[in-house]
């Protein structure tokens, strides 16, 4: 039996390919077909470094302006579609043992513009100076992200430039890092192990943990604090995997707007992205697990978050306040559309009058849903899918907040639906609360809260006003409330506004009931009906069982 070329899998003609030691048998196999030439574009960067005795360096300084955007798209992207350049690029460089000295001999031949770096297996505390060439690229060479390792001194990768440097210079280099493993020791300096000051800077299919000051930081806009001409540069980050034991892993900070895309950022001691002080990042298609807050956005902070996956987290999956903004700035509010948030304890929190979109997300398996604290006039809570929390879906808890919560649908969760236990006159409006393990929506406190449209079916009660609410505006909802889980003989008892011992005597039967600390502060397991709270232990100190 014989087999074409064209049917073999991809990772049988990668095997047979690693085995080809000589640069002109891996051309002769590249012009075999468009696919070998694909798959041979990994292949000689390693082929070319065993070559040369296995020196890990290669070092190839780019000498004209017009290198740098083909270096740059080609390195970035992984296209690569022409693979003789990227042999002849290859073959243009110059061996060095180290990283280091690779770029002193190119700093010393006077590559004024960039150098490039080929690296291959581990290299030992590397600082790569980004302010020595304008452009810098290092590119781990064999297949697969993270195949070449650096270890980083203690106080980052990139040296920590000062205010009045960035100011003077004004002007920006590029770094960029692909296929690269990147790990900082532990240190008490606080230094992260990447910084972008006024700089671009791209990394792609990295690998980068941190035991000191975290992953990277992003700054933006230095003339924010220094009144200076914008040193803003572009900050893209893709395909990467990191993770801080210390520190936070990415920091978006001072007017920055990097992107974000399809990296997993996990066991951080802080937040998994920190976004403060005018920055806003677009973040999308990422994985956030196993950090304090998955998202962190303050001081006014914004963004766009699309289609993230933020879970377990030890506090929230998104997290955002004001905590003292910058009076001067003014940002557009963040924005959260399309990501999956769950196993946290609140799948969202917003407080300190922190303004926020948070739309057609999927908020699932937390302790709650979404909280609302004292929150800005425009936050907006719209389209979510809200479902199967261990408490309440979405919670408006202290006074000061007025958000709009529209046209969610809040479903099986372990408490209420929707729950106002306090605020400033929040909307609840075009809802479909339905199948909840409690009332589908709760008012907790008189607020004049607007209550309308809202479908509330299938839950342990409808509309329920714990307290006399003259004040809350209910109209045109549904509501046709499946009390399955409360016996008729109850039901009874409280359409006709008398205890329900009157009807179950001492048989107990399925209810809603509170224990009054004011009456029988020592005995816990007694307690009062649904309307005994409100005719005779008004204004008592009770608590719900």
């Amino acid at each position: 039996m014989t087999t074409n070329g064209d049917e073999l899998p991809t990772e049988v003609v990668l095997a047979l390919m690693s085995f080809i030691d000589d640069e002109r048998d891996l051309a002769r196999a590249a012009a075999v077909c468009r696919r070998w030439r694909r798959l041979s574009l990994p292949l000689w960067g390693p082929l070319f470094v065993r070559g040369k005795a296995g020196l890990p360096v290669s070092a190839c300084a780019a000498t004209t302006a017009a290198e740098v955007p083909v270096l740059q798209e080609m390195l970035l992207a992984g296209r690569e579609e022409d693979w003789r350049a990227w042999k002849l690029l290859l073959l243009r460089c110059v061996h060095f043992a180290t990283v280091a000295e690779a770029l002193e001999n190119a700093a010393t031949a006077g590559a004024q513009l960039g150098v490039c770096l080929f690296v291959r297996g581990a290299q030992e505390s590397v600082t790569l100076p980004n302010d020595r060439f304008r452009f810098l690229a290092v590119v781990g060479v064999g297949y697969g992200p993270g195949c070449a390792t650096l270890t980083t001194p203690s106080t980052g990768l990139f040296p920590k430039f000062t205010l009045p440097d960035l100011i003077q210079r004004r002007r920006r280099g590029a770094v960029l890092m692909r296929n690269i493993t990147i790990r900082q020791p532990k240190d008490e300096s606080g230094t992260p192990c990447i910084s972008s000051l006024g700089s671009d800077l791209m990394l792609c299919d990295c690998i980068i943990s941190s035991e000191s000051g975290g992953c990277i930081m992003a700054y933006g806009n230095i003339g924010l604090l220094a009144g200076a001409e914008s040193n803003a540069g572009t900050v893209e980050v893709t395909r990467c995997v990191l993770s801080c034991s210390e520190g936070t892993g990415i920091g978006i900070h001072e007017k920055a707007s990097p992107l974000v895309n399809r990296c997993t950022i996990e066991n951080c001691k802080q937040a998994g992205i920190d976004v403060a002080r005018a920055a806003a990042p677009i973040v999308t298609g990422n994985t956030v697990r196993n950090c304090i807050a998955g998202i962190y956005v303050y001081e006014g902070g914004s963004g766009t978050f699309t289609d993230n996956e933020i879970s377990h987290t030890s506090f929230s999956g998104v997290y955002v306040t004001t905590e003292a903004a910058p009076p001067a700035v003014t940002q557009a509010p963040p924005c959260f559309r399309h990501n999956k948030v769950f196993g946290n304890p609140y799948g969202f929190f917003v407080t300190q009058s922190a303004t926020v979109l948070i739309e057609d997300n999927d908020v699932c398996q937390n302790e709650r849903g979404i909280a609302i604290g004292t929150c800005g006039d425009k936050t907006v809570v719209r389209g979510n899918n809200v479902h199967h929390q261990k408490g309440s879906g979405i919670v408006v808890h202290q006074l000061g907040s007025s958000p709009l919560i529209e046209a969610n649908n809040v479903h099986h969760n372990g408490y209420s639906g929707i729950i106002i236990e306090g605020g400033d006159a929040p909307v609840i409006r075009a809802n479909s609360v339905h199948h909840n393990l409690r009332a589908g929506i709760r008012l907790e406190k008189d607020e004049p809260a607007l209550i309308e449209h809202n479908l509330v079916v299938g839950n342990c009660g409808g509309i329920d006003c714990i307290v006399s609410c003259p004040h809350a505006i209910l109209r045109d909802n549904d509501v046709a409330a499946d009390n399955e889980t409360v016996a008729p003989q109850v039901r009874a008892a409280v359409a006709r506004r008398v205890c329900t011992f009157a009807e179950t005597n001492v048989n107990y039967l399925p209810q809603y009931w509170w224990h009054c600390r004011t009456c029988r502060p020592d005995k816990e397991g007694t307690g009062c009906c649904v309307v005994c709270r409100e005719l005779c232990h008004a204004g008592h100190d009770l608590s719900e069982r």
